[in-house]
């Protein structure tokens, strides 16, 4: 069931769905390539696949199309269009899947449950500067959000090997509703200052960002 969808100001296509159906519903919508069937027989779990039918389903809303779809991963696990130059992000926990497309610039998507247990490897991927307005009250959020903020930024980056306390720093928010937290990826050469937008959605966190100093044909 579609759960929330919206274009952003520099027209990103912004999809959530949740994931109510059986697989059989997306099976009969999606047009499977050789190329799914082998990704899909990696998933020893029905449930895992059921997340990936959905999340191939949640993309073809956005691109508004019965034909068929050919997402590919690359060598770094990015997905792409074969034969398309639009930049797309996935994501999906057990309940709701997330993807976010662009024709211009590049985007990363993330979303997360909210859970208790995030407290128990916060220190694999904060700093005390991040952690500046986190409160008792609100701690479980903040560090999903965190979390889920890198994982979007790392998703954009799209070339792994990036430490989430060393290369990917975010300034210290104020957690809202919804809001943005300003973020950097720092690597080597590489340094880049990027605005993640996050939205709180029931028990889950949206995170997504784009790439709005580069322009792409």
């Amino acid at each position: 069931m579609k759960l929330i969808e919206f274009v952003t100001e520099h027209e990103s296509h912004i999809l959530l769905w949740k994931i109510e159906e059986d697989a059989q519903y997306y099976i009969e919508r999606l047009k499977l390539t050789s190329y799914d069937y082998a990704e899909l027989d990696k998933f020893l779990v029905e449930k895992r696949k059921l997340q990936w039918y959905a999340s191939r389903h949640t993309l073809k809303q956005i691109l508004q199309t019965e034909e068929v779809v050919h997402l590919h991963k690359n060598e770094q696990g990015k997905p792409f269009i074969h034969g398309s130059e639009l930049h797309l992000s996935l994501s999906h926990t057990n309940e709701i899947t997330a993807a976010i497309a662009n024709h211009h610039h590049k985007v990363g998507i993330d979303i997360e449950h909210i859970k208790e247990k995030v407290k128990r490897v916060s220190h694999k991927f904060t700093t005390a500067h991040e952690l500046k307005y986190m409160t008792v009250e609100n701690e479980v959020a903040y560090l999903i959000t965190i979390w889920s903020a890198k994982e979007s930024l790392y998703k954009l980056y799209g070339n792994k090997k990036l430490d989430f306390i060393e290369h990917i720093k975010l300034e210290p928010f104020y957690l809202q509703q919804e809001g943005v937290i300003q973020g950097r990826i720092i690597k080597e050469t590489f340094l880049k200052d990027l605005i993640v937008h996050y939205r709180i959605i029931g028990d889950h966190v949206l995170t997504y960002v784009e790439d709005t100093t580069e322009y792409h044909d």
